[in-house]
């Protein structure tokens, strides 16, 4: 059975960048500390998917930081 993925940046600061984007292609402006919480949750992410053997498209399964996210 697989664990829950656990995420860093809380849902509310994810739902307000999304609403700040307002689509593809805009500039955000965004605090260090969730910044950094969304880039280990995209480095868990793909980390996961690494471990399920899932290819994703940019490769990122043979890097080794992105394989050190994993938890």
């Amino acid at each position: 059975m697989t664990r829950p993925l656990t995420l860093y940046l809380p849902l509310a600061a994810f739902e307000s960048l999304v609403i700040a984007a307002n689509g593809r292609g805009k500039n955000v402006t965004i605090n260090r500390v969730a910044l950094a919480g969304l880039v280990m949750d995209h480095a868990r992410v793909l980390a996961k998917l690494g471990d399920l053997q899932i290819e994703t498209e940019e490769s990122y399964a043979g890097c080794d930081t992105i394989r050190k996210a994993r938890t």
